[in-house]
């Protein structure tokens, strides 16, 4: 299978220990820093989308209008929001945007994380199983992990001058903490017209989920258009060092191998997503170790030993 006409530079990996030593090859043992950032998709033919794109498709919204059906989103949600008062939902448009992905409203932002095993999960833990015993047969089915060097992001290397005179200014002020707010955010993204480009961000204050998730967003500065598009409007975006599709071509046992191990490191939905629904949804992670159980008649005076290396 080819798939090196990727628009974006990829590798192909088929076993758990060669992703392993994919992300190794990214972020050596001997660089300890975050230069990295991930994001997990069930299979590629999704795409790099935020949700505001999504719901734009599914209900065939014009992108021009994007820019408005935004303002009135965020405007509705703080006049609905009916639990705790939070003066900052009101006051700072991204913690405000945050707290709406966080509990599924459509936004501009696009969940990483800054760990590749978190990433994985998120791609394999839904993804659909492979059409034949062994692997998938076409690259847009497979469960893919998107790698971004935070590096090159922050270098803000736009096409366009002026837009990156603009981005640059502003960006410096947000690395002040006082800055971190509409003062600088809505110049950024929302105002004096469209700009293309994509940046890391993150709210000062982060909820729960971010920091367990170890999440960050990356943020479209133009929602008139794909977010992919934004990303290519950066110097370099097909280059391996920045932007790599890592395809998990892996069949069913050996994904099954992979979340028997991301589950030793404790990646699983109970505790990404602390609380009943996050252990209830980690049930079916747990399925191949209730099969040995019931196997061995656990609970009915049989042993609890799990035999299966490869059970969770």
């Amino acid at each position: 299978m080819d798939i090196a006409q990727e628009e974006f530079a990829s590798e192909e990996v088929k076993k758990w220990d060669e992703f392993i030593k994919q992300i190794k090859k990214l972020s050596p043992s001997s660089e300890i820093s975050d230069k990295w950032v991930y994001r997990g998709l069930t299979a590629d033919r999704h795409k790099l989308a935020t949700t505001l794109e999504r719901a734009r498709e599914y209900f065939d919204i014009e992108w021009k209008d994007l820019p408005g059906v935004e303002e009135q989103l965020i405007r509705n949600y703080r006049r609905r929001f009916q639990w705790e008062r939070d003066a900052e939902l009101y006051n700072d448009i991204l913690y405000c945007i945050s707290i709406m992905q966080h509990h599924g409203a459509p936004t501009r932002l696009l969940d990483f994380t800054y760990s590749p095993y978190i990433g994985a999960f998120f791609a394999l833990e839904n993804s659909d199983n492979p059409p034949n015993k062994d692997t998938y047969k076409k690259p847009e089915d497979m469960p893919v992990l998107w790698c971004i060097n935070k590096d090159w992001i922050e270098d803000i290397k736009i096409k366009d001058e002026v837009v990156k005179k603009i981005v640059n200014e502003l960006r410096s002020k947000r690395l002040y903490d006082e800055n971190r707010n509409d003062i600088t955010f809505k110049p950024m993204y929302m105002n004096n017209g469209p700009k293309k480009f994509v940046d890391i961000e993150n709210p000062l204050r982060l909820n729960t989920r971010l920091v367990i998730q170890q999440g960050t967003f990356l943020c479209p500065g133009d929602v008139t258009c794909p977010f992919e598009e934004n990303l290519k409007n950066l110097d370099n975006w097909n280059s391996s060092k920045n932007v790599l599709k890592i395809f998990l071509n892996f069949s069913k046992e050996e994904r099954r191998t992979a979340l028997h191990e991301l589950n030793r490191m404790n990646i699983n939905h109970a505790s990404l997503f602390p609380g009943i629904d996050g252990y209830s949804r980690s049930m079916r992670q747990l399925i191949p170790i209730f099969e040995q159980m019931a196997k061995n008649k656990a609970g009915k005076g049989g042993p609890y030993k799990i035999k299966e290396k490869n059970c969770i």
